[in-house]
């Protein structure tokens, strides 16, 4: 099983920073303030920046990638892949192309209107549920605290 990654649920969009194995990665400080920012440095930081204070609570998105993947779609319209995709995957694109992404291989392969050939797709998946984290701040440290009860 792949690493379980996290990113804020506001920043899901079609271009997203890299989610982190750690949600702290994202807490930033500038002077006595803390934000949640990416951790990329030529993220723009109005897009993804939010100000966070002791008791807030965040949505995180999990998520784990799966890796590269060749398919194999034959002349009758069957389809294999050359190594086991885990049944977890959920999210499919054809050659890393964020315009391809897809729920389904089939999807894939009907909308992208794909021939018979080889080609080289990616597998993730993404939470179909929401992480709440509690931001602790104290004095020169913060970290996020999963809410007890909360889905994992």
């Amino acid at each position: 099983m792949t690493e379980l990654r996290y990113l804020p649920s506001a920043w899901m969009d079609e271009s997203i920073p890299d989610p982190e194995e750690d949600p702290n990665s994202f807490i930033h400080r500038a002077g006595d303030n803390w934000f949640l920012r990416p951790t990329e440095e030529d993220e723009d930081d109005e897009n993804y920046s939010q100000r966070l204070q002791h008791g807030d609570i965040v949505m995180f998105d999990e998520n784990r990638v799966f890796g590269d993947f060749t398919l194999i779609i034959e002349d009758d319209g069957r389809w294999l892949t050359t190594t086991h995709i885990p049944a977890q995957a959920n999210c499919f694109r054809l050659e890393r192309e964020n315009e391809t992404i897809y729920h389904s291989i089939d999807d894939l392969i009907s909308l992208m209107e794909m021939k018979e050939g080889e080609y080289s797709i990616d597998a993730y998946w993404w939470s179909d549920y929401e992480v709440p984290l509690r931001f602790v701040a104290e004095g020169e440290t913060a970290r996020f605290e999963r809410i007890e009860g909360t889905a994992q």
